[in-house]
């Protein structure tokens, strides 16, 4: 697979010119090349303790794992709605875990929801659905595998732009167990903050499912297309008698009352009204990731996702109307 051999651990030698990218919360990102092929990738290096990434052997394990989780059909060249994850392996140079993908020239969703500015050509109801098909074309690639994938943490920054055509694809799936492994060993919480995430998981701290990740698909695709976040924490903290820095125990709150997501209060389109079906509180009963993809394609051809929505939703104005 372009140099990287699955059978070992990662070696300071199969990537060659890294250059630091940008640096999360959990994760510092790089740009190389492969070694053998020259082919361009993204290293994402988890944030691990000393006293953790040494530990290759613990480490190896839960790489081994996370491995198995990947299905083989991601690693081949189909499926342009997700970005391969070419290897995951402990670099012994740097005592470091090296995740390795196909890097994207691109921008994350959440970037661009933040500046729009960022990417003008996108401001269009037309072209934030033709974004949002490509969204839920992607989480429909990974869930209709032979061996279905479950993302498990979706999040606007898991969705990555390309520079060029804007083609949305979905990153960092598959990895949940892994990441909470470090998380744990940490001491940090097992469900941190995450507004995208379903009631089933943030209350009962359960392993992500298919079904969770319908949630969190609808979610970003109402936050991208209505242009508001889904829940207003603001609201939730003071109705709840919470400081802000405790908006995770306000959303619990909420979830523990089966309170639908405050973004559905702006769910007027009668041709995306099938998406509030992804907040049911039943798991089960949540449409699967192609009705989704169906509900917006059909959605797409309404007049209502032509150039009449500019007026709809931009109120006859040149710039946007602003979050809430």
């Amino acid at each position: 697979m372009g140099g990287v051999n699955h059978s070992k651990l990662v070696d300071s030698d199969i990537v060659t010119g890294l250059s630091f990218m940008e640096e999360g919360d959990f994760s510092k990102l790089y740009k190389g090349y492969i070694t053998a092929t020259k082919k361009p990738v993204t290293i994402k290096v988890p944030k691990v303790p000393d006293y953790i990434r040494k530990e290759k052997k613990a480490v190896k394990i839960q790489i081994e794992e996370a491995k198995k989780l990947l299905n083989t059909n991601i690693r081949k060249p189909i499926g342009d709605r997700v970005v391969r994850v070419l290897n995951i392996g402990y670099d012994d140079f740097r005592k470091e875990i090296w995740i390795i993908k196909d890097y994207v020239d691109g921008t994350d969703l959440e970037s661009i929801m933040k500046n729009p500015s960022l990417c003008p050509s996108l401001a269009s109801p037309e072209e934030r659905m033709r974004v949002a098909v490509g969204i839920a074309q992607g989480m429909s690639y990974l869930h209709n595998l032979r061996s279905p994938v479950v993302h498990g943490d979706l999040k606007p920054t898991d969705v990555i732009l390309t520079a060029k055509e804007k083609i949305p694809k979905i990153s960092d799936f598959g990895l949940w167990d892994f990441k909470n492994f470090f998380m744990e060993e940490t001491g940090q919480p097992l469900v941190y903050f995450n507004p995208y995430q379903a009631p089933e998981v943030v209350l009962g701290e359960d392993r992500p499912t298919l079904c969770s990740d319908i949630w969190s698909l609808g979610c970003v695709l109402l936050q991208w297309m209505l242009e508001r976040p889904p829940w207003d924490i603001q609201d939730l903290c003071t109705r709840y008698s919470y400081r802000l820095n405790k908006q995770d125990m306000a959303l619990s709150d909420a979830m523990e009352k089966k309170e639908p997501p405050s973004i559905l209060s702006a769910l007027t389109d009668e041709s995306i009204n099938g998406l509030a079906d992804v907040f049911l509180y039943q798991p089960m009963h949540r449409p699967k990731a192609s009705d989704i993809e169906s509900v917006l394609i059909s959605a797409s051809s309404k007049p209502t996702w032509t150039r009449m929505a500019y007026h709809k939703y931009y109120n006859n104005k040149s710039e946007p109307l602003q979050s809430r």
